[in-house]
């Protein structure tokens, strides 16, 4: 027993400060989007990011698991404005706010999910490349490989997982019901690989999505068609946002230093 020793080594060292680079970043990788509870949209970016709130026509309004959809909205940081910010998919903008400020939240496209590999938020330091100030987005896509590859991800949820706080003090004030989430639903896949080794990939991708959730107090009329309104207590109104992508890429490596890709993305919207 006498002859037993012990050694204890600490060892440490200075932790790497980048000199070259003042960008502030967060990447959003696909697993961390798929694990996480949230709506893959910009509100949900926002909740992911530290210091950032949304602002917008329905942005300003906090999405729990996807219940906003794909409202309009925008992310501001560092008292930052609600039109500074910029969209990008593949380095290319999508937000079509061009004649004002030249970013901003507006866009008739949005990114299929089920084709993007991870997603890249800027908060300061951006590079000379960036003409205005804000929280710039790039959604990377996913270009195939040399194996083929697929995925899936199907996520949903009802009012029977959603609790409530409509109390007593609440109706005796009038209020007879709550907003509250009627069905959300997430469903997207996605298959790439070679078309020629080395040379040529291709990634093509289905997605369909959306959201209904009711709204306090409100709901369908009754007596449609007279001059009074009679609320129908056993309709409650909701606003409704689906929409459905299909998109396909092609990535060509035309040189040892040159790649070229091509997308097409037709869209639905309800």
């Amino acid at each position: 027993v006498g002859a037993l020793e012990e050694t204890v080594t600490v060892t440490g060292q200075s932790p790497v400060v980048d000199t070259q680079n003042v960008r502030s970043q967060t990447v959003l990788s696909r697993t961390v989007l798929d694990a996480l509870p949230t709506g893959k949209a910009v509100q949900a970016y926002a909740a992911l990011t530290v210091g950032a709130v949304t602002a917008g026509a329905g942005g300003a309004m906090h999405d729990v698991g996807g219940n906003k959809g794909e409202q309009y909205g925008t992310m501001m940081i560092h008292g930052g404005r609600s039109g500074d910010g910029r969209l990008n998919h593949d380095g290319m903008r999508y937000s079509n706010n061009v004649t004002a400020t030249g970013a901003g939240f507006n866009r008739f496209w949005i990114p299929n999910q089920a084709a993007v590999q991870e997603v890249l938020i800027e908060t300061s330091g951006m590079s000379a490349e960036a003409e205005n100030g804000g929280v710039h987005q790039n959604s990377v896509p996913k270009d195939g490989g040399n194996i083929f590859k697929l995925y899936f991800s199907a996520t949903g949820t009802n009012e029977n997982l959603q609790s409530s706080n409509l109390t007593d003090r609440l109706r005796t004030r009038g209020l007879t019901s709550e907003s509250k989430v009627h069905k959300i639903w997430d469903i997207g896949g996605g298959r790439g690989g070679p078309i020629k080794r080395d040379t040529l990939w291709f990634y093509m991708a289905h997605r369909w999505w959306g959201s209904q959730e009711n709204y306090a107090g409100l709901f369908h009329n009754k007596t449609q068609g007279t001059p009074f309104y009679t609320p129908d207590l056993y309709r409650s109104h909701f606003n409704q946002d689906w929409l459905r992508s299909q998109s396909v890429r092609i990535t060509a490596q035309v040189s040892q230093k040159n790649r070229v890709n091509g997308c097409a993305d037709p869209q639905y919207f309800q």
